[in-house]
């Protein structure tokens, strides 16, 4: 997997969990243009760190595999389980939007 395909599946979750830029930003602790540059594949000088605080905020993990693996039984399960969840409404390019709260 690429930078860009890494940036790809992270927006694809953050847009899962409905959550925008600027939330997984304040919750990540980095700035929004550094989400939005990882997003199209533009940043390439990232910290693993940050990286793994990333992935945590939108529910991914990050695993390390040799070079050509293919697919586990354990991918498979996951597969499965999330083919039986409820389709998400989250679209490529689809925009999160949260209306402000007033109290």
């Amino acid at each position: 997997m690429n930078i860009l395909e890494l940036g790809e599946t992270f927006k694809q979750a953050r847009l899962g969990q409905r959550l925008t830029q600027q939330e997984v930003a304040n919750l990540a602790r980095v700035s929004v243009s550094t989400i939005s540059r990882f997003e199209r594949g533009e940043l390439l000088d990232f910290g693993i760190l940050c990286l793994f605080n990333l992935f945590r905020v939108v529910g991914l993990d990050l695993v390390a595999r040799p070079h050509g693996h293919q697919r586990t039984l354990d991918d498979i399960q996951r597969e499965k389980a999330a083919a039986r969840q409820p389709v998400a409404a989250a679209v490529s390019g689809q925009r999160v939007k949260h209306r402000r709260r007033d109290a």
